[in-house]
């Protein structure tokens, strides 16, 4: 065997004559391939392989690659393999973007320093934990993926640590007696015609759903007899920013209608009976509903009585709140909610 990094050269006893191997994809390609060409001498094979290599670049040595074109092929390995979600393809794609602004990025990724990575990492420390993590996490895979097809050397993403944020972090808390004793007085007092998203935010208090699981609600999903609701979709964005509905949803579950809520869910059914698809909630467009929109809105209303950041999950903790006062454990609560955050 010669040449086994640009390639191989063997001699073939049983065809008497001499084999090149070489690649004929891009190293970069889920579809690599490895050619074979025979000749009758070996000056012959050397010379194509040696000619082939300078005119071609489907071998690592010839290949230049950026961080960022690495981060795009990981990116779309991880959609091709892993099933990525449209909200986890969002979180990566964002990540692409920030890391893209680099100088580093467009470096060859084998010119990358360590220095760079150290540099880097410690300018993250205005974001939060939870997304330097994902920052480090998917860096770390890239040079995984850069090393293992030999576009770089020397790993250096081993020697860093993810950095601790300096940012203060705004913890989700749930209502006080005053602010809910105002939102369920506003909800109550709203008109379902003028108000349409009221029931989802009563849903949201008054039985721990996520905004996502309300919005994804149909009108097969609500039983009146066995006065359930059965929770196996929900809306997020996609990656263009745009609500979408996921089925099979991870965290389904059937629970009982609070009876605070059960008229009130009765008039929506009726007037949901007219939406497309079914859907219990939808835009005055027809169009599924951004989770986004119903926090803006709720804010606004809590603004009222200067109450800040408050969230549809700040409900949610008001229902958790309260299901604990009442003596129910955690693992009962969380057949309700779902996972939720006990802390």
């Amino acid at each position: 065997m010669k040449n086994k990094n640009l390639g191989s050269i063997c001699f073939d006893k049983t065809l008497n004559r001499w084999l090149v191997f070489y690649y004929i994809t891009d190293n970069m390609s889920d579809n690599k391939k490895r050619a074979k060409k025979s000749f009758k001498n070996e000056l012959d094979a050397q010379k194509f392989l040696e000619q082939y290599n300078s005119n071609n670049q489907d071998d690592n040595s010839f290949k230049s690659y950026s961080l960022n074109d690495i981060l795009v092929q990981v990116l779309e390995n991880k959609v091709k393999f892993n099933n990525l979600s449209d909200k986890q393809y969002s979180i990566l794609s964002s990540i692409n973007k920030i890391i893209s602004e680099e100088d580093f990025s467009n470096k060859n990724i084998k010119d990358i320093t360590e220095d760079d990575l150290f540099d880097y990492f410690n300018r993250l420390i205005n974001y939060s934990d939870s997304y330097i993590k994902k920052i480090y996490n998917h860096l770390n895979y890239a040079f995984k993926y850069a090393s293992i097809n030999g576009f770089i050397d020397n790993n250096f993403m081993i020697n860093i640590s993810k950095p601790k944020t300096t940012k203060n972090i705004r913890k989700i808390r749930s209502l006080n007696d005053e602010e809910q004793l105002y939102l369920n007085k506003f909800l109550i007092m709203s008109d379902i015609m003028d108000f349409p998203y009221k029931n989802v935010y009563l849903l949201i208090l008054h039985m721990g759903l996520r905004v996502g699981e309300v919005l994804g609600l149909k009108l097969n999903d609500i039983n009146l007899i066995n006065n359930t609701i059965t929770i196996n979709k929900i809306v997020v964005n996609d990656k263009n920013n745009q609500p979408i509905l996921i089925e099979n949803y991870e965290n389904s579950r059937t629970v009982n209608i609070n009876k605070k809520i059960l008229i009130s869910l009765k008039k929506q059914l009726n007037i949901a009976k007219t939406n497309p698809e079914n859907f219990l909630f939808l835009s005055r467009n027809y169009t599924l509903v951004m989770p986004g929109t119903i926090n803006k809105i709720l804010q606004k209303i809590m603004n009222n009585i200067g109450s800040k950041n408050i969230q549809t999950q700040s409900l949610r903790y008001t229902f958790r709140d309260e299901c604990l006062r009442n003596g129910l454990t955690q693992k009962e609560i969380t057949k309700i909610t779902g996972p939720i955050n006990f802390k």
